[in-house]
């Protein structure tokens, strides 16, 4: 049953679409977001479709739908819409831009999302915005990352949120990727593993926390950990968030496979991708 509520951070939504958003359940997501934009323009609540409609962009990215995606964005980034929704078709466009290799779009767009995150304290909306791992080291994205990863750890302060533990994450690939910390990156994993055991392991958290500790495992050279924690971004893949996602982590699994010379688990990663 779909019921409209309003949440603090996102204009009037329905209930499912939210729950499956905050575990990144993309199919869910998908589902209810059309059922919900149907339900907003037969009730003639124009700005809460379009809300559905940025959601939906989401998900359609995350599901490997890329093509469907460019055309409802186009219409969103012209039309005048809140600032929740806004955030929203701004994370969609730079993932969009990723997944179209048009790398030169990211940073931009990650600098107006963080102009427009840093203009509220409301956590659910930074939440929304945090940033994917594979933003780390692409052109005109470090300062847009380090803006957010302060502003985020600042409005979570102290608190076990899965908001912490994602901009701790973010802290972790920063000083993995760009200043050689390992043993600062290693810090914020820590802090990070323990938020996200506290709350239960939501599978966007898992996955990113997962990833970091496989990049440091592989940056210290131990092949063994290294390893385990590639097996586990795969094995562990929640169905929910849809085999592009699966994709993306069988990817960096077999880097790691490839970087330690485990020619077995390569091959069968490989022919996976492939497939």
């Amino acid at each position: 049953h779909t019921r409209y509520i309003s949440v603090t951070g996102v204009q009037t939504c329905a209930l499912p679409i939210l729950l499956a958003w905050a575990r990144w359940d993309f199919g869910a997501m998908l589902g209810a977001m059309q059922h919900a934009e149907a339900g907003y323009l037969a009730e003639g609540r124009v700005d809460e479709a379009r809300a559905a409609v940025a959601y939906q962009s989401l998900a359609l990215n995350a599901l490997g739908r890329i093509d469907e995606v460019g055309p409802r964005l186009g219409t969103l980034r012209r039309e005048a819409v809140a600032p929740a929704t806004r955030v929203v078709v701004l994370v969609a466009c730079t993932w969009h831009a990723l997944d179209l290799g048009s790398v030169h779009r990211v940073g931009p767009l990650l600098d107006e999302l963080m102009d427009l995150l840093e203009a509220t304290d409301d956590a659910s909306l930074w939440y929304q915005g945090h940033p994917l791992p594979r933003l780390n080291g692409l052109p005109g994205t470090a300062r847009a990352l380090s803006r957010y990863t302060r502003g985020a750890l600042r409005l979570a302060g102290e608190r076990p949120l899965p908001l912490r533990a994602l901009a701790l994450t973010q802290q972790g690939f920063h000083h993995a990727w760009r200043t050689g910390d390992l043993a600062a990156a290693e810090a914020a994993l820590r802090t990070a593993q323990d938020d996200s055991r506290w709350f239960g392991h939501p599978p966007n958290v898992k996955g990113t926390v997962q990833l970091l500790a496989a990049v440091i495992h592989t940056q210290r050279g131990e092949r063994a950990s290294a390893l385990a924690m590639a097996r586990a971004m795969v094995d562990e893949h929640p169905p929910g968030r849809g085999a592009w996602s699966l994709w993306a982590n069988m990817y960096y699994a077999a880097r790691v496979a490839a970087l330690f010379e485990d020619r077995e688990q390569l091959q069968d990663w490989l022919a996976r991708l492939e497939g």
